[in-house]
């Protein structure tokens, strides 16, 4: 079966997302991995970084769309993964 490039990024994208927001979940629900006042734990970092990792690939994905070079598929994937993230810090 041949997959087009297009797919196979949406599906590395999607993979890539599941994994992350599985990732933070478990170590945030854990309990094992929490810092406290003076000491941030590794539940801080995964979220700081999972943010900033999102914001990042929305960004690029947003100006490869302006460029004609990237597909709206992937910035449509970017922008829900950053609604997430605003829906959890929000609520």
């Amino acid at each position: 079966m041949n997959i087009s490039p297009l797919r196979k990024k949406i599906i590395r994208l999607l993979l890539f997302y599941v994994l992350m927001f599985s990732a933070i979940a478990f170590i945030q629900l854990s309990g094992k991995f929490k810092g406290d006042m003076c000491n941030p734990g590794l539940d801080i970092l995964f979220l700081l970084l999972g943010i900033a990792i999102t914001f990042v690939l929305l960004l690029r994905s947003l100006i490869n769309v302006f460029n004609k070079k990237g597909s709206k598929y992937l910035l449509l994937i970017n922008l829900v993964a950053a609604l997430i993230w605003a829906v959890l810090l929000f609520m």
